[in-house]
C-alpha cells in the first residue's frame, strides 16, 4: 500500500473513491458519498486528501480531512474490503497525520459508530483518545446508533 497527498481531486480518481465508499460502508448499511459530492469536498479551500493504492496502482483506500487554523477532522476514512487487514488506513492516518501537522494543526478529532470495533482499535492504537459520545448520530437501516468522538493531540504525533 502505498499513501500519498492528492492536491487536486479529479473526475476519474474521484468516482474509483466514490466506489470505495459506498463498498467500504456498504455493511453498516450507509449511503456512500457521490464522486460529485466528493469533488464539491474536495474543491474547499480547507480540505485534505490522501489516497492509498495497491500494487497495481489501483485506489484501494482514501482519507479526507477538513483543517480549519489548528484543528483537523476526519470526514471520512474508507478502505475497500478486500484491502482492508493490509495497513492501507494505518498508512493514511501517519501520513496525514504528520502532514497536518506540518500545516499547523495541534489536534484532530472524528467521529465513529460505537459499533465498529475495529476502527475504534486502529485510532486507539494510534494514541487517540475517546472524549465524548453523541447519542443517535449515525443511520442505519434499523436505527441510529451512536457515535464516539475521539480526539489525537498531533504534536506528539510520530
Amino acid at each position: 500500500m502505498r499513501p500519498e497527498r492528492v492536491p487536486a481531486l479529479d473526475a476519474e480518481l474521484a468516482a474509483a473513491l466514490a466506489e470505495i465508499h459506498a463498498a467500504a460502508f456498504a455493511e453498516e448499511g450507509a449511503r456512500g458519498w457521490s464522486a460529485a459530492e466528493l469533488l464539491g469536498l474536495c474543491a474547499r479551500p480547507s480540505a485534505r486528501l490522501w489516497v492509498s493504492r495497491d500494487a497495481e496502482g489501483e485506489p484501494c483506500a482514501f482519507l479526507l480531512c477538513d483543517l480549519v487554523l489548528d484543528e483537523a477532522e476526519i470526514l471520512t476514512l474508507a478502505t475497500a474490503p478486500e484491502a482492508r487487514r493490509q495497513g492501507a488506513a494505518r498508512g493514511l492516518l501517519t501520513l496525514g497525520g504528520a502532514d497536518l501537522r506540518a500545516e499547523g494543526a495541534q489536534l484532530l478529532r472524528l467521529e465513529v459508530a460505537t459499533d465498529n470495533i475495529s476502527a475504534s482499535g486502529l485510532y486507539q492504537s494510534l494514541g487517540f483518545q475517546e472524549i465524548a459520545r453523541r447519542k443517535a448520530y449515525f443511520q442505519r437501516p434499523d436505527g441510529r446508533i451512536d457515535a464516539r468522538i475521539f480526539l489525537l493531540d498531533l504534536q506528539g504525533f510520530a
